[in-house]
C-alpha cells in the first residue's frame, strides 16, 4: 500500500490528536458547540485529518460564518470549487497575505488573457487598464509583510513602466520598483532572477 503522506503530515496528524486529547479534558467539543471559532476550526481540522469531510467542512463552516480566518483559509483551500472564489476573497478582505496575492495574480492573468490587437494601442491600453487591478491586492499583502507581493510588485512596475518611467505619487515606476525589490529583499524572499 502506498503512503501520500509524508513525515510533516505525520508530525502534523501526531500533534493534532495530541491537541485534541489534551482538550477533550477541557470540554474541547463542547467548546466547539458553544461557538468558540478556535475550538470549530481544531474540530474542523481533526476531522479532516480523519478523511471525515463532510464533517470537517461543516465545523469550518461554522468558524468562518465568524469570520475566523483559519477556517476561510481551510475553505479557500477545500472548498467544492463553486463555493471557492468566495472564501479567496473573504479570506483576503480578512487579511490574508496569500489570498490577496492569489487575486492580484487572477488580475493579471485576466489582463494577459485579453485579445491581442497587433500593435494596437488600445488594446495595450486596455491590457495595463486590467492589470492596475492587481496593484491593490499586492499592495495590501505587501503591507502584510509578503515578500513575495513585494517582488510581484517590483515586477509589475518594471514590466508594466514600458520603458516609459513616468512619474507616479512623486516618484517615477523605476524607483518605486527597487524600493518593493530591496523590501522583498529585507523580507528575505529572494527567487533565482532577482536583480542585486
Amino acid at each position: 500500500m502506498v503512503s501520500y503522506w509524508d513525515d510533516e503530515d505525520n508530525r502534523r496528524f501526531r500533534e493534532l490528536i495530541e491537541n485534541v486529547e489534551h482538550m477533550s479534558s477541557e470540554n474541547f467539543i463542547e467548546k466547539a458547540k458553544n461557538g468558540s471559532p478556535e475550538m470549530q476550526c481544531r474540530l474542523a481540522e481533526y476531522y479532516f485529518m480523519c478523511n471525515l469531510k463532510r464533517e470537517a467542512n461543516e465545523w469550518y463552516r461554522r468558524a468562518a460564518d465568524k469570520d475566523y480566518l483559519p477556517a476561510v483559509e481551510a475553505l479557500a483551500e477545500y472548498a467544492e470549487s463553486y463555493f471557492r472564489w468566495d472564501y479567496v476573497e473573504r479570506a483576503a478582505r480578512l487579511g490574508s497575505a496569500y489570498y490577496n496575492i492569489v487575486i492580484g495574480e487572477e488580475y493579471l492573468r485576466e489582463a494577459m488573457n485579453l485579445g491581442h490587437g497587433y500593435l494596437s494601442s488600445s488594446w495595450e491600453e486596455q491590457r495595463q487598464k486590467a492589470s492596475l487591478k492587481a496593484l491593490p491586492y499586492f499592495e495590501r499583502a505587501a503591507e502584510l509583510g509578503s515578500g513575495e507581493a513585494c517582488y510581484l510588485l517590483y515586477k509589475y512596475y518594471i514590466g508594466n513602466c514600458g520603458g516609459r518611467f513616468v512619474d507616479l505619487h512623486g516618484k517615477n515606476t523605476y524607483e518605486i520598483a527597487c524600493e518593493y525589490r530591496d523590501r522583498a529583499l529585507k523580507l528575505g524572499y529572494k527567487p533565482k532572477n532577482i536583480e542585486e
